[in-house]
């Protein structure tokens, strides 16, 4: 905790913690827009914000309130926090909404992603969940719908979606340009109607076999090669294979895709549920938002239909309700592969089933999270790019 001590001190740290607080909409933290308007603290330990808004009606002002009193009562010593909301001039909108282009061209320039592009993580806090397999289903799933999608294996050291979606097959990433300015080519795969863009450390090792020994720093540049320099193209769906844990991947991705949605995969087991909020609480750090909770393995079905609870029960339902998400689905174990290649493609089951569930409700949680930005900052960037010449 930060301790208090003169009103000067504390109205610097107040202001260098809230440059954590971003904007949902415009993607910049609210010092920076110009947001945070005053800061004052009496002689009774409370400090007072005043936070002014793009408008009064913005329907992420409860969003933007709980977020900036989170990361003042993790870290500074007061009693308490009063908030004043005010409305911006035209002048003032104007100024935030240049910051917001300006960070997002800035943005735009370091990724070949589409700004429409939406990005989910699939995150544990332990390996064996089925994470990979969840990863390179769901993406199959929405590429039968149509969607344009990628899969980013961001497991560096334990990659596997190359083996599940190409088996023995030897398939390498190839890059266009020089040693300067170079981009790196998706690996196109076609199974039947479906098309995916893989892009996987399996496609540049030499083997299978190898073993990636790399320390943070390198893995950390490892993804940010796969973010940046990767010709994603317009893709509608990226999803990103996430190593277990809340590391240096994890923190990298933060900074290199913050607009990234999480879903947090666990198993029935209440052990593997208390590891998993660690997850939920790395977002909340890092201002990634999470979508829901997945269940995977919840139960086997065997060829007679009979259900068998191998895991216990409960835990997705438990963490759910801890880290305040939605229990999106429940998926089973069948006695079928669930993997799917060019020999082996799905079949259909109540495991496919579940993960249709899955995906529509994906697609329905992004479009009320659509629905409910069209009512705020975003409304506003055209309005105000004409401003900005008259002042």
């Amino acid at each position: 905790m930060i301790n208090m001590g003169s009103k000067d001190s504390t109205t610097e740290a107040v202001l260098e913690l809230l440059r954590g607080v971003r904007d949902p909409e415009l993607k910049v933290d609210i010092v920076e827009l110009g947001m945070v308007r005053e800061i004052t603290l009496d002689e009774s330990g409370t400090v007072t914000i005043e936070i002014a808004l793009t408008t009064l009606k913005c329907p992420l002002r409860e969003k933007i309130r709980l977020d900036v009193q989170r990361v003042l009562l993790e870290s500074l010593n007061v009693n308490s926090i009063n908030f004043k909301v005010v409305e911006m001039d035209k002048t003032a909108k104007a100024r935030a909404m240049k910051t917001a282009r300006e960070v997002a061209t800035q943005k735009m320039r370091s990724t070949s992603l589409s700004p429409s592009t939406k990005v989910i993580a699939l995150a544990s806090g332990k390996g064996g969940v089925g994470k990979s397999s969840l990863s390179v289903e769901i993406a199959r799933q929405f590429a039968q719908k149509g969607y344009k999608v990628g899969i980013l294996d961001a497991d560096i050291w334990g990659y596997s979606t190359v083996r599940m979606l190409l088996g023995e097959h030897k398939a390498k990433l190839n890059a266009t340009g020089d040693s300067e300015r170079f981009k790196i080519q998706p690996y196109h795969l076609k199974i039947g109607d479906v098309t995916l863009e893989l892009v996987s450390m399996g496609l540049l090792a030499d083997s299978e076999n190898e073993a990636i020994m790399w320390r943070g720093l390198m893995l950390s540049r490892a993804l940010q090669h796969f973010v940046e320099d990767v010709e994603w193209g317009d893709i509608d769906y990226l999803f990103i294979d996430m190593p277990p844990g809340t590391g240096d991947i994890q923190l990298t991705l933060s900074k290199l895709l913050p607009d990234t949605k999480v879903l947090v995969v666990t198993t029935p087991s209440i052990d593997v549920t208390k590891v998993a909020t660690r997850v939920a609480d790395m977002c909340e750090k890092t201002g990634l938002e999470i979508i829901g909770v997945v269940e995977n393995m919840s139960y086997f079905l065997c060829e007679h239909g009979s259900r068998h609870e191998l895991f216990g029960s409960g835990g997705g339902a438990t963490l759910a309700k801890e880290i305040h998400a939605e229990l999106l689905v429940q998926i089973p174990m069948v006695s079928e592969l669930h993997g799917f290649t060019k020999e082996n493609p799905p079949k259909e089951s109540v495991y496919h089933d579940a993960l249709e569930l899955l995906s529509i409700k994906i697609i329905e949680w992004f479009e009320a999270y659509d629905s409910q930005l069209q009512g705020c900052s975003s409304r506003m960037l055209k309005i105000f790019e004409q401003l900005e010449a008259t002042i």
